[in-house]
C-alpha cells in the first residue's frame, strides 16, 4: 500500500490539536478507524513528559531520544523500516500499514507493535552496501580495476561540484589570497579534466569484462592501506562538514545502485551497477 495522492485532512489528536495530517486516497472512515486503533492508543501508551512518541518518529529532530529506553528505540527501527520500504511520509499512512500488517498476523495493532518491534533494528546501510558490492564482485582478492579507477574518477567529480573562492572580507588581510584562489582554481580544473579521462577509461573497462580480467594493479599493501585510510579520513571529514555520517553516504550509494540496477548478478561488472 503506497499512498499516491492526498485526500481529506483530519485532526492529529495531539495535546495541542493544532496540526492537521492527511490520509492517502483511501476511505476517510477507514483511515479514522486505524487512527483510533493505532495512533491514539499508542500515543497515550508511550507519551513521555507530554512529548508524543509517534510525533517524534515523524519529526526525529524534535526530541532527545535518550528519554526512551531500548525497547522504545527499537520501535523507531520498525517505523523507519516501514517508511523506507513504502515511502510513507505521514503518520496516518504508517498507521494504516501497521493496521494491515497486524490484521495479516491475526492480532490487534498494539500487540503487533509490542511483539515485533523489539526484534527490529535500524538498517545498517554500510553493511547492506558491502553485501551488495560483494554480489557485484568486489570481494577479497586482487584490486578490481573498476574499483580504483572509479575512486579516482569520482574524486574528480566531487572536485567539479565544489567551487573554491576567496572570502571578500579576508582579501585585505591576506596579501596573496586572490592569487592563491587562482592557483587552486587552475590546478583543480586540471585535476577535474584528468579525472574525467580516468572516469571515461573506467566506463570502458566496466563495459567489457575482458579488461577487468586482463588489467592488474600491483600495490605495496601496507603503504597502500595507509593511504587508503587517509582517503577515508578526508571523506569522513568532508561528510561531517555537510552534517552527514558514513551511514548517510552508504544509504545514498545503496539506493542509487538499487535504483539503477534491477538485478544483481554474480558476474563481475558485466553490466554497469550505476551510471556513475
Amino acid at each position: 500500500m503506497q499512498p499516491t495522492q492526498v485526500s481529506k485532512p483530519f485532526r492529529s489528536g495531539y495535546h495541542d490539536d493544532t496540526d492537521l495530517y492527511y490520509v492517502a486516497e483511501l476511505d476517510h472512515k477507514i483511515a479514522s478507524k486505524y487512527y483510533n486503533k493505532v495512533i491514539e492508543p499508542y500515543n497515550n501508551k508511550t507519551r513521555h513528559n507530554h512529548i508524543d512518541f509517534w510525533y517524534c518518529i515523524c519529526e526525529p529532530g524534535s526530541m532527545d531520544t535518550s528519554e526512551f529506553d531500548c525497547a522504545e528505540i527499537a520501535k523507531v527501527g520498525l517505523f523507519y523500516l516501514i517508511e523506507d520500504e513504502l515511502n510513507l511520509t505521514k503518520e496516518t499512512n504508517r498507521a494504516l500499514v501497521i493496521g494491515n500488517l497486524a490484521s495479516d498476523e491475526g492480532v490487534d495493532p498494539i500487540t503487533f507493535i509490542n511483539t515485533y518491534c523489539a526484534e527490529v533494528e535500524t538498517q545498517n546501510y554500510v553493511t547492506k552496501l558491502t553485501a551488495l558490492q560483494h554480489q557485484i564482485g568486489y570481494v577479497k582478492g586482487r584490486i578490481q580495476p573498476v574499483a580504483l579507477l572509479g575512486l579516482l574518477g569520482e574524486v574528480g567529480e566531487v572536485a567539479a561540484e565544489a567551487e573554491i573562492y576567496a572570502d571578500n572580507t579576508q582579501i585585505g588581510e591576506i596579501d596573496d589570497l586572490l592569487t592563491f584562489e587562482q592557483v587552486i582554481a587552475h590546478y583543480k580544473a586540471l585535476f577535474v579534466e584528468f579525472a574525467s579521462e580516468i572516469d571515461r577509461i573506467k566506463k570502458k573497462v566496466r563495459s567489457d569484462s575482458r579488461y577487468s580480467q586482463a588489467l592488474r594493479f600491483e600495490v605495496t599493501e601496507t603503504k597502500f592501506n595507509v593511504e587508503l585510510a587517509d582517503v577515508f579520513y578526508y571523506l569522513n571529514a568532508t561528510a561531517s562538514c555537510l552534517g552527514m555520517s558514513l551511514e548517510d553516504l552508504a544509504k545514498l550509494s545503496y539506493q542509487k545502485v538499487i535504483a539503477r540496477r534491477a538485478t544483481i548478478g554474480p558476474e563481475l561488472l558485466d553490466k554497469p551497477e550505476t551510471s556513475a
